[in-house]
């Protein structure tokens, strides 16, 4: 806080703010991480209404899973690793880009966006298919559900795109 205090008083700077797309969405397999993360979260949306007048700005970094000692461990991205691993380089990368375009939210997996979007737009539904996840890890092993849970996530993106794809022609040809 004291940081943005100062950078407030010279109207000027540059902070981020590292949570996780747990921060966003959930992390079904540890309430801890979970809460934690959507604090750091609002707490980044705050620092930012706070003192953006003051020429302070902030973006909050979001990422899946991210190549490291925590995920290397065999419990480490089981949830995360769902959408591809990514190597630091890349997270650097993607940190200087949103920067340069002083973008708030930093989502290195673009996945993220799309879950984010399903989330807001029918949080029953979010909430219905986030419970059935571990569900199906508990019963098939964590493996099968994690490929399961891919697949049913890659059909829904096809299927979306087709009849996306499908409505645009009606609509180009009527």
């Amino acid at each position: 806080m004291s940081a943005a205090v100062k950078m407030a008083a010279r109207e000027s700077g540059y902070l981020v703010h590292t949570a996780s797309a747990a921060g966003l969405l959930s992390h079904i397999q540890s309430a801890t991480y979970s809460v934690t993360k959507h604090a750091a979260v609002a707490f980044a949306e705050w620092v930012s209404i706070k003192y953006r007048e003051q020429g302070v700005r902030v973006s909050v970094l979001a990422p899946q899973a991210v190549r490291t000692p925590m995920t290397a461990r065999p419990d480490g991205a089981a949830v995360a690793s769902v959408d591809g691993m990514i190597e630091p380089e890349e997270l650097a990368e993607c940190v200087v880009r949103a920067m340069a375009r002083e973008e708030f939210l930093i989502l290195p997996h673009p996945g993220v966006h799309d879950y984010m979007v399903r989330k807001v737009t029918d949080v029953d539904r979010w909430l219905r298919g986030m419970a059935r996840w571990p569900a199906g890890a508990r019963r098939r092993g964590r493996r099968d559900a994690i490929l399961d849970f891919a697949l049913q996530h890659l059909r829904r993106v096809f299927c979306h795109r087709e009849h996306r794809e499908h409505r645009e022609h009606r609509r180009r040809r009527g």
